[in-house]
């Protein structure tokens, strides 16, 4: 399967999760990773943790009762929600977990489910950033309230 297609497997499949959510703009990655656990029957813990620079930015663990999200504490928010998604990308689509020993060498992005992962976590950050920043303005005629709130995410949603 061509990356386009994948792609766009991948993009169809975030809508219909964040929409299966209820999440709405803008994105709380916190937010997100619980309601996933919830669904899930299994809570997600994040931890942030001090990894080795340079070096892998975060792990996904399956545990007996809880999966656990490390990811790198000695960066900004903005790249640890994007650390936190790119691992709970790998969960959201059904990868397996590594085995312990295999978890600090994952650093680049050549295997499928590292693309996949990190396309998926990309995905939604795209949307929320876009989807977030979209402010309507309050306009009295019927066409443009639809327009503004298509583009405020009330009848589309995410993109």
């Amino acid at each position: 399967m061509s990356r386009l297609v994948n792609e766009r497997r991948l993009r169809q499949e975030c809508r219909r999760l964040l929409r299966e959510l209820n999440l709405r703009p803008p994105l709380d990655v916190r937010e997100l990773c619980r309601r996933v656990g919830e669904r899930r029957g299994r809570p997600i813990h994040l931890t942030p943790h001090r990894f080795p620079v340079p070096g892998p930015f975060g792990a996904w663990t399956a545990g007996a009762e809880a999966d656990h999200i490390h990811f790198q504490a000695e960066t900004s928010a903005a790249h640890q929600d994007h650390i936190i998604l790119h691992e709970l990308s790998h969960l959201l689509a059904g990868h397996e977990p590594p085995p312990e020993k295999a978890l600090y060498r994952r650093t680049h992005y050549s295997s499928a489910a590292e693309y996949e992962a990190e396309a998926l976590a990309t995905i939604i950050l795209e949307w929320s950033a876009v989807a977030g920043r979209i402010n309507p303005g309050r306009s009295s005629t019927l066409p443009a309230r639809r327009i503004s709130r298509s583009l405020a995410g009330e009848a589309v949603g995410w993109l």
